[in-house]
């Protein structure tokens, strides 16, 4: 997927800074805060799961969340906001949703257990995308999410569905860079290298919507899970209903193992010799690393024992740990899919594993008091050699990322000038690169 001759001394892929977009700024803005700015390497807006349908809010299959379908749009139009304004005073490199844009349930008619009109999941997508098409960052990333496998076939995700956006330019949703690679890297600056991970390139819906389960993923499945096994024996046409949401996935299941359920997925082995390649050759370019993947990395962020984990994350956590003993430590791994947020730093390797929280379950904010509202979950993040900062907000008070946070009003103004953003400041850890590099 990184081509041979796309190598540490070939810049074709640095990314060069959006033109300035003139937008309202606060005049509070303190020296110490521009200074920070200009310090950073690049800075980048963060969303993940917004996970919009046009359906009613309700609890999940288990009653341990409440979700507000509807509500993630304004959370989306909230972030775009914040994102704007903080692109008016220094410009974004880039954006990233980080998977699950639209529901399942914009495919798949749970009462009736059938699919639906494909042209809903597209007005579905429709109405996210004409949010988003509103901000001033016009390179956006999105990344692979087991919702998106629901909605759409590879195909599509790979090449491209084309909106009208809110302005009515062209705007689109594609899941894959320019070349068609759904795991692939780019460096937004010289002294930075940027991973994109597919963790759905092993999984039973890896073809996509109405394209049949994947027989070698549901066999993997079924070894390490009895009742997905049970269930696929006495039901043979799931592989072309695609219907694997009728058995009780964590059945049978404990600790870790509660992660060998459908709505996960897995690195190919192809996939982890190129993450290892890369991360090789960013340390022979004197890059520093992070990593998105929508799938959870370290079990220590995943709740209930690892019910959000790749399949195979202890061969993802290899890969890392071999990079840092030699000398190159991934910064951070940022993912989404565990709604509830995440946050760990792992001593061994001193890499930060940043899970953002769902806008589906976000609070209203109320128009009165704004100021006491978490109006997230969004952020955007500040990237230097020294640290990492995250700015914005959780969806609630009691996020795991912003919990401890500093709380500081805003260094850019929105249309609400009270709102108070947080900001959660981690060390990127020392490197030696080139110590080890080449060997």
């Amino acid at each position: 997927h990184a081509p041979d001759g796309r190598r540490c001394m070939d810049r074709s892929r640095v990314h060069n800074a959006p033109r300035r977009t003139h937008y309202k700024q606060a005049n509070t803005r303190s020296r110490t805060q521009t200074q920070r700015m200009k310090a950073a390497d690049f800075r980048f807006a963060l969303i993940s799961d917004i996970q919009f349908a046009d359906v009613p809010d309700k609890t999940n299959a288990t009653g341990t969340q409440f979700r507000r379908y509807r509500g993630t749009l304004d959370v989306a139009h909230r972030a775009v906001e914040f994102f704007n304004a903080h692109h008016s005073v220094e410009p974004l490199a880039f954006a990233l949703h980080n998977g699950d844009v639209i529901d399942h349930q914009a495919a798949w008619d749970f009462e009736r257990d059938e699919f639906r009109d494909e042209q809903q999941g597209m007005e579905a997508l429709k109405a996210v995308m004409r949010v988003l098409s509103s901000s001033f960052t016009k390179e956006w990333i999105f990344t692979l999410g087991n919702h998106e496998m629901y909605n759409f076939t590879r195909a599509q995700l790979r090449d491209g569905i084309t909106v009208e956006g809110k302005r009515g330019t062209p705007f689109t949703f594609r899941c894959a860079n320019e070349r068609g690679e759904f795991y692939h890297s780019f460096s937004p600056h010289a002294k930075w290298r940027v991973v994109v991970l597919d963790p759905y390139d092993i999984s039973v819906y890896s073809r996509g919507r109405g394209m049949g389960l994947c027989e070698d993923a549901v066999k993997l499945l079924c070894e390490n899970s009895p009742s997905a096994a049970e269930y696929v024996k006495n039901t043979p046409d799931v592989f072309r209903t695609e219907k694997m949401s009728h058995f009780p996935y964590f059945k049978g299941l404990e600790g870790r193992n509660k992660r060998w359920v459908p709505f996960n997925g897995a690195l190919s082995e192809a996939q982890l010799n190129w993450l290892s390649s890369e991360l090789d050759d960013a340390a022979k370019c004197e890059q520093r690393v992070i990593i998105f993947s929508h799938l959870l990395v370290h079990p220590h962020t995943a709740a209930d024992g690892g019910k959000t984990l790749l399949w195979n994350y202890e061969d993802a956590l290899g890969v890392l740990r071999r990079s840092a003993e030699r000398g190159n430590p991934v910064a951070a791994v940022f993912s989404g899919h565990q709604h509830e947020g995440g946050f760990h730093t792992c001593e061994e390797m001193g890499t930060h594993f940043v899970v953002m929280e769902s806008p589906l379950l976000a609070q209203p904010v109320d128009p009165e008091h704004p100021e006491e509202s978490d109006a997230g979950p969004y952020a955007v993040v500040e990237v230097s050699d020294e640290c990492i900062r995250i700015v914005g907000n959780g969806a609630k008070t009691t996020s795991p990322l912003f919990r401890d946070a500093e709380h500081a009003r805003s260094c850019v103004a929105s249309s609400d000038a009270r709102q108070v953003s947080k900001v959660r400041t981690i060390a990127v850890p020392s490197a030696s690169l080139n110590a080890n590099a080449h060997m």
